[in-house]
């Protein structure tokens, strides 16, 4: 146990980093004002949806039937021997719990028990010191099926494809409910990584753990088929549970609301364009517009005068002449280029006079 909380401390480390960040932006993002509504509502289940549903419920009902009904078998855990127990006494454990279901003879005798062909092989094997701390590390089924395997090696090449192939089957799984369609695309990344920094970290697991023949010694592989088996059940359910995020907007739907927007711009604009022509025929309205006119060329000739201000407006290549009458000449106005240069909205000219 503790070299999993080792394990798992160090994975905490390496992407604590990763994980502060997206912790600050989910805090921030839940901080914000809620945005307007971009989003229309979710439609009911399509087939996809409930396909994947199914999935869900064969791939839970799989993994709760291995939990309940199909835990690995253990010689030692299962017949209460501890893992120090020498071959022939553990022989004979067996064979006592062997003939406890023996049915008598109709002479009221028992039969004789034996052990199969391949308990006695494991039995004989078990002899080993190797063996027997690989059927810590790697169970019951690798040892007794792995006829040829005497090294921690052997042992690893063997184990590892049925290993690899129950995360890949978890895999498929998490990657199907994150499907495009199915609304958690956002997910994947998620979801993914936890499935495979869980393998990773049964990997590390398994390579790194020093194992000692003692009397309350922890079944490593048996601890680590029940973390694995709850993670494959607890991760694809937690993924269903998310939210569910709405489908965009279609453009066409916004085509209304857009022409009503364009035609009031028009009718505004054409209201302008009417004032400023009353406001020439006006004599108040064009002695006001003279005089903003005359500060326009005041404020324009102090920033003539500004060696600073024009070289800004030379390195941002704006064409600012000194002359009063560069308007007329096509030229833009000290105001308007500044505008320009700070990214600022232009100003209204003043109606002509």
């Amino acid at each position: 146990m503790g070299e999993l909380l080792t394990a798992a401390a160090t994975l905490l480390v390496v992407f604590s980093p990763y994980i502060y960040s997206s912790v600050a932006k989910y805090l921030a993002a839940r901080r914000a004002p809620p945005p307007a509504p971009t989003t229309q509502p979710v439609a009911e289940r399509t087939p996809f949806i409930r396909a994947l549903e199914a999935l869900l419920a064969a791939h839970t009902c799989l993994v709760l039937f291995k939990l309940f009904c199909g835990r690995p078998a253990n010689i030692f855990t299962d017949n209460g021997a501890s893992l120090t127990t020498p071959p022939l006494p553990l022989r004979n454990i067996l064979l006592t719990r062997l003939a406890q279901f023996e049915t008598p003879t109709p002479e009221g005798s028992l039969q004789e028990s034996y052990l199969s062909p391949e308990l006695e092989s494991l039995l004989s094997r078990l002899q080993s010191f190797e063996v027997r701390t690989s059927y810590v590390r790697f169970g019951h089924d690798a040892v007794q099926k792995c006829a040829y395997c005497l090294s921690f090696d052997d042992f690893w090449l063997f184990a590892l494809p049925g290993l690899m192939l129950s995360y890949i089957r978890t895999l498929a799984v998490v990657g199907s409910l994150t499907a495009i369609g199915s609304g958690k695309r956002r997910f994947r990344w998620w979801a993914v990584g936890a499935v495979i920094g869980g393998f990773v970290l049964e990997l590390w697991t398994l390579q790194t753990t020093d194992i000692r023949l003692t009397d309350d010694t922890v079944m490593l592989h048996d601890r680590l088929w029940l973390l694995r088996h709850l993670g494959f059940l607890a991760i694809p359910i937690v993924v269903y549970a998310l939210p569910v995020a709405g489908h965009p907007l279609s453009p066409l739907l916004t085509l209304p609301q857009t022409l009503e927007n364009v035609e009031r711009t028009i009718l505004t604009l054409r209201l302008m364009e009417r004032t400023r022509l009353a406001g020439a025929r006006s004599l108040p309205l064009r002695e006001r517009a003279t005089e903003w006119s005359e500060q326009e060329r005041k404020i324009s000739e102090w920033g003539y005068e500004d060696p600073q201000l024009m070289a800004e407006a030379t390195k941002l290549g704006l064409e600012i002449g000194m002359d009063a009458n560069a308007e007329q000449a096509g030229k833009m106005s000290l105001l308007q280029a500044l505008c320009v240069g700070l990214g600022a909205p232009m100003p209204q000219q003043a109606p002509p006079t």
